[in-house]
């Protein structure tokens, strides 16, 4: 296998090895992605005295999932990697995004996520 490398073009391999570190690279941000999720989601758990990763539909499980999931996007994942790691689909994500947004533009609508959010921060820092 090396041989058949070596033997391409000087512009070849390097074509190659810059697409190996890019995958590499990829790889490397997934992984730290997924451990950040799973710390977030720990964090907050032990916040809740709760699991969060459940299709409960009651407003502190919610709350924490949205807050998790906001403070994911700010770190730069995607929504569906932030959807993987809480086991959500893209737009239930996108939908937590927005409450925490709202919440965040105008605290007085919403006290109770703006105090998680702050407990979760406090936390996390």
């Amino acid at each position: 296998m090396a041989a058949r490398f070596n033997s391409l073009p000087r512009e070849s391999r390097v074509k190659v090895m810059s697409r190996l570190d890019e995958l590499v690279e990829e790889e490397i941000h997934e992984q730290a992605g997924l451990t950040l999720g799973e710390l977030y989601v720990e964090t907050m758990e032990a916040i809740m005295k709760k699991p969060i990763r459940n299709n409960t539909r009651q407003r502190d499980g919610v709350y924490a999932r949205a807050v998790v999931s906001y403070c994911l996007y700010e770190q730069g994942l995607t929504v569906e990697k932030i959807g993987a790691v809480l086991g959500k689909d893209h737009s239930t994500i996108t939908h937590y995004r927005r409450l925490v947004e709202d919440a965040l533009e105008t605290p007085a609508s919403n006290p109770e996520m703006i105090i998680l959010y702050r407990k979760f921060l406090k936390e996390i820092q």
